[in-house]
């Protein structure tokens, strides 16, 4: 009797034992502390269950912003109302140049290098003073004593065969009509030695130009906002940010070294011709205006 009882009872209890062990090889269901884990949050919130419209929203990228979080969000990051650019220009008469000039030597032994170069530098600056140039405008850039050498193939080394000195100096002037006068008397004064690596105009004062291009830029950006406006059909609201963006404030234009050479021909040589153009300053400012 208790043989056939228990050959009744096994296999149910069999049946029921592999069921447990099946049921706990399934992982277990995500919870809310999982899924608050999963997207981010503290494990403190377990209730915070995120849908997928919501984890959308946190990721979402906004036009020309990049991705923005949710924390963004609600700290008042924004990427509405109109944005706009505007730029501005002014155009200079340039009333200062800037000559780079100087004198240079090649000699047998540094001595006499320099009391040639020296030479020359003292025939230029009589020629300075009498343009009416102050000792003030003139600044001495770049002075070297340097060896020069030569290769020799036979003994595969090199030796010093001389010595060349520079001595450069930066000009000056406010007188631009003279500017081809002066570069001529000191090509004279220097002969051979003189070096002009280039001249630089700019303007003495240029923030009164640099003002009116930035007016032009805030104008043009108030302007373009309106039409923006006009476009899309909506009330323009008030400027809520502005800023200056940058821009091309030249004070310098740089021209090539100069035509020196003088005519070989009879009769006066011709003198040389510098023409210092116009400067433009260029401002780029931008806008945010609200949307009524």
């Amino acid at each position: 009797m208790l043989f056939r009882l228990l050959l009744i009872i096994w296999p149910l209890i069999a049946a029921s034992t592999l069921g447990v062990a099946c049921n706990q090889s399934n992982p277990p269901p995500i919870t809310p502390t999982n899924t608050s884990a999963i997207t981010g949050e503290g494990s403190s919130t377990q209730t915070d269950l995120v849908s997928p419209s919501a984890f959308d929203i946190r990721s979402a990228t906004l036009a020309g912003s990049g991705s923005v979080t949710a924390s963004q969000l609600g700290s008042g990051a924004r990427q509405s109302g109109i944005w706009v650019t505007g730029t501005g220009k002014a155009v200079i008469a340039p009333d200062l140049a800037t000559i780079m000039l100087g004198v240079e030597s090649s000699q047998s032994t540094a001595n006499a290098a320099r009391q040639e170069a020296a030479s020359a530098m003292v025939n230029v600056m009589e020629v300075l003073t009498d343009h009416g140039i102050e000792t003030a405008e003139i600044k001495t850039q770049h002075y070297n004593i340097q060896p020069e050498y030569t290769w020799n193939e036979k003994a595969r080394k090199s030796r010093i065969t001389g010595y060349r000195v520079s001595n450069n100096l930066s000009v000056k002037t406010r007188d631009l009509d003279v500017l081809g006068a002066l570069i001529d008397d000191v090509a004279k004064a220097a002969d051979d030695l003189v070096r002009v690596n280039g001249i630089n105009f700019s303007a003495e004062h240029p923030q009164e130009y640099v003002i009116k291009a930035r007016s032009a830029a805030v104008q043009m950006a108030m302007a373009t906002a309106q039409q923006f406006a006009d476009l899309t059909e909506v009330e323009l609201g008030k400027l809520v940010y502005i800023t200056d963006i940058g821009g091309n404030i030249p004070i310098t234009r740089d021209y090539a070294r100069a035509e020196l050479a003088m005519s070989s021909m009879a009769g006066a040589p011709p003198t040389t011709s510098i023409n210092p153009g116009e400067l433009e300053v260029q401002v780029a400012v931008q806008a945010v205006f609200d949307i009524n």
